[in-house]
């Protein structure tokens, strides 16, 4: 023993120098990665904020606001590899926000301001009649910290329950069959009503961070979301083959040498590498199911999102209230459940409760985080994969049939946008 550790010592003291540097980079290579891209974000995006303003008279579809997502997409560029690991490049996003004060709901997007015209032409390509204004951050007038002596705050994140490629229920799912306009449901005004009773000490905001990324390249931002939907494609489909292990070879050589004197060997024959797939229809209607709406999500490009969910209010108000409006955001997320498929839950680790011990410490900190987070948009900490279906049906223009108290709408008609718009 000592033999060997004088052995180890030794090596390491003439290798030391190539391993040590090693060592480092895996202990922080996540915080440098972290560093680098904020500051590339601070220092080399200059964002600003649009707020969309609907018609007085909106009777489209969520499917004019998917093609516009799908236009959105365009602005993906992956980026060198030198330039992400010493820059801290990463492809670039918008945040879609919905904010309820003041009795109004209101629509905005985050984006960097060189996608200006590119942003207002895809939106006036589908909504002639839109108004979209370059607004001041909807938040700036609130304090840079919360919970304070005037304010308190509850958040948390929402994630996918299950993998990227199954889907969650989508506002095609809401408006199936040969329904008339004024039958078709709408699970967004859950939130356009109950904004007509927030007070203007009141808040309630949803943030959905979206990243282009393609389907079966860039893991990193991507998790091949596409390619691995095919797996699980392929694996649903293939039958459950025994497969030969080492074990099982050992087994027979064994046996084998014991029968040799009175027996020739007799090895087991290998099964076919092209096993025979299941059709469709020897499937149970779970999994035909599940095959169907993979396939489904997976034709569609896709966006890396997080979505996080705040509600703050003066003290006196959030005491009387946070009853009623807490509830108010599980119950907007738990409308897209769809059974033995996809639903959205929230992140425990994130939520702004603590249990057990130090409590009351614990929740201050944990609300104070978050709502940093939330105030000057970091990514959530569980990032999934939603296509732009999946993404419309969260964030959408309800149809005028719906007589929303707080949708925030324009009342002159717009003319339609200028000829000499230009297009990027």
């Amino acid at each position: 023993m000592v033999e060997f550790l004088k052995f180890f010592i030794n090596y390491i003291s003439k290798v030391w120098f190539v391993v040590l540097p090693i060592a480092i980079w895996h202990i922080f290579k996540d915080i440098w990665i972290t560093t680098i891209r904020i500051n590339y974000n601070i220092t080399k995006r200059k964002w600003i904020f649009l707020e969309l303003k609907v018609p007085l008279f909106q009777e489209k579809s969520p499917l004019s606001l998917e093609q516009v997502f799908a236009s959105l997409h365009g602005i993906y560029v992956k980026g060198k590899p030198n330039k992400r690991i010493f820059e801290g490049y990463t492809p670039p996003w918008y945040v879609f926000e919905l904010v309820a004060n003041d009795h109004e709901l209101k629509f905005f997007i985050r984006i960097e301001e060189r996608y200006l015209n590119f942003v207002k032409s895809r939106f006036y390509s589908q909504y002639p009649e839109i108004e979209i204004e370059v607004v001041k951050d909807p938040l700036y007038l609130l304090p840079f910290k919360i919970p304070n002596k005037d304010y308190d705050f509850y958040g948390t994140e929402f994630k996918l329950s299950n993998e990227n490629y199954f889907p969650i229920r989508t506002y095609t799912d809401f408006e199936k069959g040969d329904l008339k306009t004024e039958q078709k449901i709408d699970p967004i005004t859950l939130l356009s009503e109950a904004a007509g009773e927030f007070s203007k000490d009141e808040w309630f905001v949803v943030q959905i961070f979206a990243r282009p990324v393609p389907g079966d390249e860039d893991e990193e931002f991507s998790f091949l979301w596409v390619e691995k939907g095919k797996e699980k494609i392929n694996e649903i489909l293939k039958k459950k083959e025994e497969k030969e292990g080492i074990f099982d070879e050992i087994l027979d050589f064994t046996i084998n040498l014991l029968k040799a004197p009175f027996s020739p060997p007799k090895f087991r024959e290998k099964k076919k590498e092209d096993s025979q797939q299941m059709t469709l229809f020897q499937l149970d209607p779970i999994s035909r199911l599940q095959i169907e709406k993979i396939t489904e999500k997976t034709s569609k490009i896709g966006f890396q999102c997080g979505i996080r969910v705040g509600y703050f209010a003066k003290k006196d108000i959030f005491k009387k209230l946070a009853g009623s409006r807490i509830p108010l955001m599980y119950s907007i997320f738990k409308s897209f459940e769809n059974t033995h498929l996809n639903s959205f839950s929230d992140v425990k680790e994130v939520r702004t409760r603590a249990y057990y011990y130090f409590v009351e410490r614990r929740e201050f900190q944990k609300k104070r985080n978050l709502y940093y987070y939330l105030r000057y948009f970091f990514w959530t900490q569980k990032k999934f994969i939603l296509n732009i279906e999946e993404l419309t049906s969260v964030f959408h223009f309800p149809r005028t049939r719906f007589i929303e108290s707080g949708i925030k709408r324009t009342t002159l008609k717009q003319p339609a946008p200028p000829s000499n718009l230009p297009f990027i």
